[in-house]
């Protein structure tokens, strides 16, 4: 992995819109997954940060991907309990079908 890449997920981990806008504006991958298989938009929805999810999404991320043990942003999001971000994710996913753990949207 590209190092821009592994510190624009970083940034998602850790809430910085601002780095994340540079990273992005420099050519960072915003699908790019870290080892985990993680993108940078499933980790911002996992810690709860929804503006930085919503940055990513305007900025082109994949909403759809599918992460570890089938995962999506959404499903994250879910766990979370973040609503705006579930009704982001879910204006731009194509399907609203959630597959990670017991969920069910």
């Amino acid at each position: 992995m590209r190092k821009i890449d592994e510190n624009l997920i970083q940034a998602c981990i850790e809430g910085k819109t601002e780095i994340i806008k540079v990273l992005i504006d420099s050519g960072a991958d915003v699908d790019a997954r870290d080892e985990e298989g993680h993108t940078g938009l499933m980790r911002a929805c996992q810690c709860g940060h929804s503006e930085v999810a919503d940055v990513l999404v305007h900025h082109g991320a994949d909403v759809n991907l599918v992460g570890p043990e089938g995962c999506t942003a959404l499903s994250l999001a879910i766990e979370k309990g973040d609503q705006d971000t579930i009704a982001l994710l879910k204006a731009k996913q194509k399907t609203t079908s959630c597959r990670c753990g017991d969920n069910k949207s």
